[in-house]
């Protein structure tokens, strides 16, 4: 699964084959190679992700 890095996408969940979020079109690619795959925290300031 990937997720969508945009804050404000109502569903960020999308699978793996995909280059754009089916919710919001944001790009699911991070420069184009790297995939978003789960957060691993979150608080005030960051959301660190894997």
């Amino acid at each position: 699964m990937s997720l969508c890095i945009n804050p404000r996408c109502p569903n960020p969940q999308n699978q793996d084959t995909l280059l754009f979020c089916t919710s919001c079109g944001s790009e699911l690619l991070l420069e184009g190679r790297y995939r978003v795959m789960q957060q691993l925290g979150g608080g005030d300031l960051a959301k660190p992700m894997r």
